[in-house]
């Protein structure tokens, strides 16, 4: 026997909506955080020494300089 009105379907979508919108609203808040983070990283690399050497060489980016100093420290030294 098939139900000729199906309970609670309307209720589930609009629930479904309400979770897909949060999870919108928090990817565009994590987005914010990481161009925040990117920024400060960004900033703190214009200390290093010899930065524009290093980043002149098209295949190395901010963030594989950044991964480098982080492992290894301080590289004036």
């Amino acid at each position: 026997m098939v139900a000729k009105f199906s309970v609670g379907n309307k209720e589930a979508s609009e629930t479904a909506l309400i979770e897909l919108k949060e999870f919108v609203n928090a990817i565009d808040v994590y987005e914010l955080r990481l161009e925040v983070i990117l920024q400060k990283i960004t900033n703190t690399l214009k200390t290093v020494l010899y930065l524009d050497k290093i980043v002149s060489n098209k295949r190395i980016g901010m963030l594989s300089v950044s991964r480098f100093v982080a492992d290894i420290g301080d590289i004036s030294r």
